[in-house]
């Protein structure tokens, strides 16, 4: 295989993918109604997917079904650590550092 048949995940797709993994967890946790904040969202996706964080994101895969498995993989990273950050933000003791800040 030539180093042009190689592929690599796709960063917007992944963006994509994690925001309709989040808008289906919130529909099965009965939160349907609730808007995704999208700056927590464009945090996460910022955060999660430098280079230093998620490499794989960088690098070359031999078939797209691979590239594919990294940005399902990267979708629900994004997705888990959206949701635990909106659910931390309802502890008192993060409110009252918040308060703080």
């Amino acid at each position: 295989m030539s180093p042009s048949d190689h592929t690599y995940p796709v960063r917007l797709f992944i963006r994509h993918k994690a925001h309709l993994k989040l808008s289906a967890r919130l529909q099965a946790m009965g939160e349907a109604d609730l808007d995704i904040d999208a700056d927590v969202l464009s945090d996460v996706v910022k955060t999660l997917l430098q280079p230093q964080a998620n490499g794989a994101a960088y690098q070359s895969c031999y078939s797209r079904d691979q590239a594919l498995q990294i940005e399902e993989q990267i979708a629900e990273d994004i997705a888990a650590t959206y949701l635990r950050i909106k659910q931390q933000q309802s502890d008192p003791l993060v409110q009252q550092l918040n308060r703080l800040l």
